[in-house]
């Protein structure tokens, strides 16, 4: 009686090198979507950056405009009556500077924000702990006695490589800022002496 012989079966499973090179090749991707991750959010955050700057810009625009309102008659000795404006020289440019109000008699709700922290809220003290964002103004005379040209720029440092970025000081660097260091949103606007001005003021 011939005996049937049931055939071998290979155990199926992988050795030693298929799984270091298993694992080598899982290091090698998790490593790649990392990279992604965190250029992602760097990403977001210098987006977020430049959108908060752009609304400093804007907001220090407005404060120009709105302060054009306080242009009295009288072309340069109108603009006693102004809060910023007021800083222009009778001709040529005022160079960078911090915009600060020197008219006590008229001050804008929110303070002089200059120098905000990483949100951007005007609201937030100025010179409050660890700022972030630093703007200065140039006004300059466009037709004397009666317009200006008002530049506003906002910068803030780049982050290094580990995403740290360095202390910031305002007042330093005013006429030449280092693009390799910070970034930089500029705007501009023109503001003129308007004689129909609600703020106007009359001689008695």
């Amino acid at each position: 009686m011939a005996v049937k012989r049931r055939p071998k079966h290979r155990g199926h499973g992988f050795n030693l090198v298929e799984v270091m090179v298993a694992v080598g090749v899982l290091a090698v991707g998790a490593t790649g979507i990392l990279g992604i991750q965190v250029a992602a959010i760097r990403g977001n955050q210098e987006a977020q950056e430049m959108a908060t700057a752009s609304r400093i810009v804007e907001m220090w625009l407005e404060r120009f405009r709105l302060d054009a309102l306080g242009w009295g008659p009288g072309g340069v000795a109108g603009l006693a009556n102004a809060s910023y404006l007021r800083a222009i020289p009778a001709t040529g440019t005022t160079g960078w500077f911090e915009p600060v109000s020197t008219n006590p008699a008229f001050r804008f709700p929110l303070p002089d924000a200059h120098v905000l922290p990483y949100t951007g809220n005007p609201s937030a003290a100025p010179g409050a702990p660890q700022p972030v964002f630093c703007t200065q103004v140039n006004l300059q005379w466009v037709y004397n006695g009666s317009a200006i040209r008002v530049d506003v720029r906002t910068y803030w440092r780049k982050r290094g490589p580990a995403g740290v970025r360095g202390p910031l000081a305002c007042n330093a660097g005013r006429e030449a800022i280092d693009l390799t260091q910070f970034h930089v949103v500029r705007g501009s606007t023109l503001v003129r002496w308007n004689p129909e001005s609600p703020r106007r003021q009359t001689a008695p």
